[in-house]
């Protein structure tokens, strides 16, 4: 049985918790204990001169550190205690990996939905975490018997970048055994592991992460832009397990609920797979007008939905709908709007119990066919880089990072973060 060493070596309860695997593509609503913590903080911004750091150029071709017992020192890390919008700065001691971990030298980090929700303290409790699940970063150190190979059986080495799977797993539960990996039984969540301790370094708001036995390992290409490289084990994982339910068949027509970067991503990765009619809508008319330039035919608010569809199918109806958005609204939207025989699918939504009833005879005499997606496998992680590597020049991927900022800046970073006119803010440790 795969051990997930590192994450055992804390608080054991965390196993029994709840699991909230989601990534909501619109903007959570911010408390009101954040929104009073964000406009006093804003305010010390102007009197302490805090600025984002405007290029990650000198950072991404950094030479890894390759001392093979880096635990002498320490790495900075961004704390989050439990205090609703409150990151703090703290030096942790850095591990020496165990049996089958790795050390790895983060990058560079993006703040997405599920980090953000974490952030606004929802949903959990208040035990001190390190956030932070969209990385990238270069191999420091091996641990005894730790896999020298990534998922595709490529040779990992010390300096080598990798990206890893946000979560891992064991290969023996019950949903490992039928193929659903992404919902391990016995897994355990970088950037959501509570009970945090000296020697547990795993989350992407921190200068060094240990990446625990039974993670998905795959290598990138030191030429992929670190905004690119920090997406792959996030929203294009994600897109490309979403893709991969239209099936052998690809489909004349798509609609996707959700102009985030998981429905911006799918819709890129669509026109590649040779969907021509690709619509999306969204609330966000900011986020709308990025849509054109990621491969939609047409992109609008939910009030033209109906007008896009029945211009860009005869009035039929999509083959295939999408919803990243976790809107109660959403099935209401998108049923009327998939053509006889059709399917819909639903992803990572936090609200799905708020959900309006689905009328079961509209999808009876329509044979229409229902699924839900919910995290992704290696498989996708290695997709996603592919994807990445032959096409992130053919679309703005990298304008979808709005600035970049240090670690000691992660505070300011985070409540930038919560801004819903941004995809992502990207946070880079600079070497110390």
């Amino acid at each position: 049985m795969l051990r997930n060493s590192a994450f055992e070596k804390g608080d054991k309860q965390k196993r029994n918790q709840p699991r909230h695997d989601v990534d909501l593509m619109l903007t959570h609503p911010v408390s009101k204990r954040s929104q009073i913590e964000l406009k006093s903080y804003s305010m010390n911004v102007l009197t302490k001169s805090y600025s984002p750091v405007a290029s990650t150029s000198n950072w991404t071709n950094q030479t890894p550190n390759t001392d093979t017992d880096p635990a002498v020192g320490t790495s900075l890390a961004a704390i989050f205690h439990g205090r609703p919008g409150i990151l703090e700065l703290a030096s942790v001691k850095t591990p020496t990996p165990g049996p089958g971990e790795m050390l790895v030298r983060v990058e560079g980090c993006l703040l997405g939905r599920r980090t953000l929700h974490a952030f606004q303290n929802q949903d959990r409790d208040h035990s001190p975490v390190i956030l932070g699940c969209e990385t990238s970063g270069h191999i420091e150190a091996f641990g005894p018997g730790a896999r020298c190979f990534d998922w595709r059986e490529k040779p990992l080495k010390i300096g080598t970048r990798i990206v890893w799977a946000s979560t891992t797993v064991c290969g023996e539960c019950f949903c490992c055994r039928r193929g659903f990996t992404q919902r391990c039984l016995r897994s355990s969540r970088y950037g959501d592991y509570v009970g945090m301790h000296e020697e547990l370094l795993l989350g992407g708001l921190s200068e060094h992460c240990l990446i625990a036995s039974g993670t998905s390992i795959v290598s990138i290409p030191e030429t992929l832009p670190l905004g690119v490289a920090s997406q792959l084990c996030g929203p294009t994982a994600l897109a490309n397990a979403a893709l991969e339910r239209c099936g052998t068949t690809v489909p004349k027509s798509m609609l996707i609920i959700g102009a985030g970067l998981c429905g911006l991503t799918l819709a890129a990765m669509a026109r590649e797979h040779g969907v021509d009619e690709i619509i999306v809508c969204d609330m966000n008319p900011q986020r709308v007008e990025f849509a054109n330039d990621f491969g939609a035919s047409q992109s609008g608010s939910p009030l033209d939905l109906s007008a896009m569809v029945s211009k860009a199918t005869a009035g039929y109806g999509v083959d295939i709908g999408y919803d990243f958005s976790g809107s109660p609204a959403a099935p209401e939207m998108l049923l009327p709007q998939i053509r006889m025989g059709g399917s819909i699918v639903f992803l990572n939504t936090r609200i799905a119990a708020e959900y309006k009833a689905i009328p079961v005879n509209a999808i009876v005499s329509r044979h229409l066919s229902l699924t839900g997606v919910q995290g992704y496998q290696a498989k996708h992680l290695a997709n996603a880089a592919d994807f990445m590597n032959s096409h992130h020049t053919s679309y703005p991927f990298e304008s979808t990072i709005a600035t970049w900022y240090s670690l000691d800046n992660a505070q300011c970073a985070a409540l930038e973060a919560l801004n819903p006119t941004n995809f992502r803010i990207g946070i880079a440790p600079r070497s110390r």
